[in-house]
Order: C-alpha cells, then structure tokens, then sequence
C-alpha cells in the first residue's frame, strides 16, 4: 500500500490532470484555428471574420481589410549568443491542434500580412499583463498601430504614448541594434530600419485596458510582418501545483490522517 507520501504525490498529480497541465499549449496566445477547425487564413482570405480564442473561448474578432494574403508562420526563438528573447518566449510551447506552435518549447505560430490591414476586437481587454508582438519589420516596411476603448458601442482611439516598447532578438542570436525598426508612439509607426533581420522582434505593452487593436502594413516592397498576442503571467501549474497540493495535504488536522503505512 502507498505511504503517505505517495498518497500525496499521487493526489498532486491528479491535480495536475484536472488542471490540464498535460495540455501542450503552457501559455495563453492568439489561437490561429478555431474551436470549430478554422484558421484565420482561410476565413480572412475568403473576407469572413474570424472568432478564436486567446484568453479565453471565443474572446477575439478578427477582421481583415482588402489587400494580399494572410498566411501562417512557425516562428523559432533564440536563446543563445547574444540574444535577449524573454522567456515567456523561450520558454513557450503551443500546440498543433488550434495552430499555436508544435509541442517543441520556443516555437509559435504566428498571423503574416502585408500590404493590409488586421482589426482585433478583444471581449476580454488587452491590459498590461498582455503583449502585441510584431515580427519581422525590416526593410522599408512600415507598420502603424492603432489602439481603440469601447463604451457601449462606441470605439474611441487612444494614444500610444504611455505604452512600454521593447525591442528582442528574434530569430536571431544577437542582441537588438540600429537594425531593429524604429518606434514613434506619437504617430504610432514602426519604421524598418533598410536593412535585413531574421524576424525582429518588436513588443508593446498597452498601459490602459484595450478593446480593439488595429495594426496596417505598407510600403512594404515584397517581405512581410505577423503578429500574436501574448498573456505574459505564468499559470498556475507544474510544479506551483504540486506545490499548493502538499500543502493543502499538510494543512489537514493531524487527527484526520491515517499513518504511515
């Protein structure tokens, strides 16, 4: 018969089970298929909108302006050299199943367009704990960025100015330079820098909760950018479950609990 001990190491794992730590995906971002089987590709390219999850089910509208298509990309995060990828990227695993990345840790599935613009409606708001990431702006590629509050049903621009930009390697083992695209917060533009880099990075932290995220590509001569959403918090799991069950375990009145067996 288990002894306590391994009756506590069982019932943490049960928690763990419950909790879907067995899940592939280990972090909240924008699913690029849907609990119906679509993905944002298909829908946008037909001119449908797009309903997925990021934070919760069904908690993000996407809707996409004319211009070229929208595809999918697997981006691939350094942590090596000189790079400064944040773990939540380096550390991140999605899955196969709603077109978030693989199973293998650093890789994500991300949006691509060009010349075209990408509307994001969120029922739950972007907030400071939430990241816009754009990649791969370089060349003469320009991306403006739009941020919108809702009150009923009316949608009101707000300025960027108070946002945190953060600027991270990429695909690259090299730590951000002049190569990077420039961020103007006042005209809400990224501007490449001329030059060629593999998938730049470049991050934005809204600093009021957001209802609508609109983001445009042009100039563009011919590469293109993608964009995901973020949740940056951990989740309550692995080891910070097993943790919160033995002491839950321990925490019981000695006068309930069996001996050692």
């Amino acid at each position: 018969m288990l002894s306590s001990l391994g009756r506590s190491f069982v019932f943490a794992i049960a928690i763990l089970i419950v909790a879907g730590v067995s899940r592939a995906q280990n972090r909240p971002v924008m699913n690029i298929k849907n609990a119906s089987s679509q993905d944002a590709p298909t829908v946008l390219n037909a001119g449908n909108t797009f309903v997925t999850s990021f934070k919760s089910t069904n908690d993000l509208t996407i809707s996409a302006g004319s211009g070229l298509n929208v595809s999918k990309f697997m981006e691939q995060f350094t942590s090596g050299g000189s790079s400064n990828n944040p773990s939540y990227l380096t550390t991140f695993t999605g899955s196969s199943s709603n077109f978030t990345g693989d199973s293998l840790t650093s890789h994500m599935d991300t949006v691509v367009f060009k010349n075209r613009t990408l509307t994001f409606d969120f029922s739950a708001p972007l907030t400071a704990t939430d990241r816009l990431l754009i990649f791969d702006t370089d060349f003469n590629e320009v991306v403006t960025i739009q941020a919108f509050t809702k009150s009923g049903a009316v949608y009101t621009a707000v300025s960027l100015l108070g946002w945190t930009h953060q600027t991270f390697s990429g695909m690259t083992t090299t730590a951000p330079d002049s190569k990077w695209a420039t961020w103007n917060a006042s005209l809400r533009k990224l501007t490449g820098s001329g030059l060629s880099v593999a998938e730049p990075i470049n991050a934005l932290t809204p600093d009021q909760a957001i209802d609508r995220i609109v983001i445009t590509s042009t100039l563009n001569s011919g590469i293109d950018e993608a964009v995901q959403f973020v949740s940056v918090p951990e989740p309550a799991c692995g080891f910070g479950l097993v943790a919160i069950a033995f002491a839950a375990l321990k925490s019981r009145p000695t006068s309930h609990r069996r001996g050692s067996l």
